[in-house]
């Protein structure tokens, strides 16, 4: 299983995942099927610079120095679909509310999380869990602090996992790519019952979560909706979880 480095660690140089050997910049943005997706990069060849022998990644974004006629390949994944596996990750598995020292100890409930996401300028200190950071800031930041700037030249989408990395193998010639085990998001009609050894629960399909009138506030919103653009999604999510 991949190690993520925090964002905060001194073990790495890079702020995003560099691959000399295969020429190539991968920006693993979290919650877009990023971990299962570096299982198959690694098992492909490829090896990220300041990686131990585990396969270690992270979540930043950063067009390095010296690495400008390198490939770049986006993780993404549909904002409302994002959003949800988020709900999972912090209110569920890893309990933000009760184990960040900053948390309000109260159960968050989809309704309020979803409305929290659309506030603009909140902290995660305001509503006592970890927001999920839209793909646009990261661009922005990136932009921002980068010496050159170019946009991805591949998109890896978790709902097209499968016909993106066989587009990838066919630009990196130089990767070993096995995609015979590889399902897309798209094609999955169930998801595992047990998102974590520690919180066992039955998840549901997205728009047991969601109405159209949601949908629509997300897609809408101030603060997502640049993400629809960059990655061409719209309103309604391609798969069912």
């Amino acid at each position: 299983m991949a190690v993520l480095i925090p964002r905060t660690s001194e073990e790495f140089k890079y702020k995003t995942n560099v691959d000399h050997s295969n020429r190539l910049l991968w920006w693993a943005t979290d919650r877009c099927a990023s971990r299962y997706t570096h299982s198959v990069l690694h098992k492909a060849g490829a090896i990220f610079a300041y990686n131990d022998s585990v396969g270690q990644f992270n979540h930043g974004y950063s067009c390095e120095d010296d690495c400008e006629e390198y490939t770049i390949v986006c993780q993404t994944r549909h904002p409302a679909a994002r959003l949800l596996s988020h709900y999972y990750l912090a209110i569920f598995d890893r309990e933000d509310h009760k184990n960040f020292s900053w948390g309000k100890r109260n159960f968050v409930e989809w309704e309020e999380f979803f409305y929290n996401a659309l506030k603009e300028d909140l902290r995660d200190e305001d509503v006592g869990y970890e927001l999920l950071t839209p793909v646009n800031e990261f661009y922005r930041e990136c932009k921002d602090r980068c010496s050159w700037w170019r946009e991805p030249d591949l998109l890896i989408r978790a709902e097209y996992l499968k016909e993106d990395l066989r587009r990838l193998a066919d630009s990196l010639p130089s990767l070993n790519f096995d995609l015979s085990e590889v399902k897309s998001y798209l094609h999955t009609d169930k998801q595992d019952s047990g998102y974590s050894s520690k919180n066992m629960f039955k998840k549901k399909p997205i728009m047991d979560y969601y109405t159209p009138d949601m949908l629509l506030e997300l897609y809408e919103s101030k603060v997502w909706n640049d993400d629809y653009i960059l990655h061409n999604w719209g309103p309604t999510p391609e798969s069912k979880y």
